[in-house]
């Protein structure tokens, strides 16, 4: 997985109160060590915020950010990608006409993410993302990634790098992820995403 970029605050505001937090509960053992009468090693005393930082932000980044009270609460907005996509790409080459199945497998914690894609004839996987919030209530995908051709695939296709903007819409009943890709150098194509949640 690879950190991705986004342009919501949340990463500030959450951080901010990790850090609040920290301070809170590293005072509270202290106080409790105090009134009990205990004494602690200095190097167990002394990093205390930042172990506490450190373990929260661990938890917050890899469970609690999918939490519906922290999204119901407008804390958390960055949408949770995470799962196995399934569907088609349309390439330029065939001038759109002949879908290709495709499944991708997201994996996402709240700062890191990787966008695998496998096709009939090739293999991609993300080396760069951010996710993109441009207004309430939709998000845009956008990832670079490296397509490693498979033994069968044409003689002309050859490993490249690429990049994909793909838009995340959401209904009762299905998540979509939809949007186009292109790749340069020798490729020169462009194509159509559609990718719908498992």
């Amino acid at each position: 997985m690879h950190p991705y970029a986004t342009n919501s605050s949340e990463r500030n505001v959450i951080v901010l109160g990790i850090s609040a937090l920290s301070i809170l509960l590293a005072y509270s053992l202290s106080a409790v060590l105090t009134a009990l009468r205990w004494s602690v090693p200095w190097w167990l005393d002394a990093p205390s915020v930042v172990g506490f930082f450190s373990l929260l932000y661990g938890c917050f980044d890899r469970y609690l950010w999918t939490c519906s009270l922290f999204r119901m609460l407008g804390l958390v907005k960055v949408p949770n990608l995470t799962g196995t996509w399934k569907g088609e790409v349309r390439s330029g080459f065939q001038a759109f006409s002949a879908p290709h199945a495709i499944t991708a497998t997201i994996t996402q914690t709240w700062t890191m993410i990787c966008v695998e894609l496998r096709a009939p004839h090739s293999t991609s996987e993300s080396t760069v993302g951010a996710i993109l919030l441009p207004k309430p209530g939709s998000a845009i995908l956008t990832y670079q990634y490296r397509n490693q051709p498979t033994a069968d695939a044409a003689v002309g296709m050859h490993a490249h790098n690429g990049t994909a903007t793909l838009t995340f819409l959401t209904t009762d009943k299905k998540a979509v992820l939809a949007g186009e890709y292109y790749c340069g150098r020798d490729r020169n194509n462009i194509g159509q995403i559609t990718l719908e949640r498992g």
